[in-house]
């Protein structure tokens, strides 16, 4: 799921004069479909389907910031910048699944630290 992404990704940058609003409809697509799925795992109760979807979030976020930092490089457009870029060309819609992805990042992060927490501490106990 994420590979195929990455490397939507990564084509559809990999030459700068080539990138043409097509392929940024259908990047922007497949990014929106596939931050739905994230949030679906976020929503599960299921621990492994939330830990599965913090990390998809976190290897998309990767690509996604060294992709930013390369276009930087080329444009001369801060990375801080692009932010409000492409948050001022979305719909209502798009927005607030966007929120809403920011919004579930931050609450499923605590909960992901402190299973880890909890799993270091029964470690412990157990070796000694």
């Amino acid at each position: 799921m994420l590979e195929s992404y990455i490397e939507l990704l990564n084509q559809t940058f990999s030459d700068p004069t080539s990138v043409s609003p097509d392929k940024l409809k259908v990047l922007v697509e497949e990014t929106m479909r596939l931050f739905g799925e994230i949030r679906e795992k976020f929503r599960s109760k299921e621990p492994r389907d939330r830990e599965e979807a913090m990390h998809l979030s976190l290897e998309m976020k990767k690509a996604l910031e060294m992709q930013m930092e390369n276009i930087s490089k080329l444009t001369g457009i801060d990375p801080s910048q692009f932010g409000a870029l492409s948050e001022a060309n979305l719909d209502k819609e798009e927005l607030a699944l966007v929120n809403d992805i920011k919004k579930q990042l931050r609450t499923a992060a605590p909960e992901t630290s402190e299973v880890q927490h909890k799993k270091k501490m029964a470690t412990a106990k157990v070796m000694g």
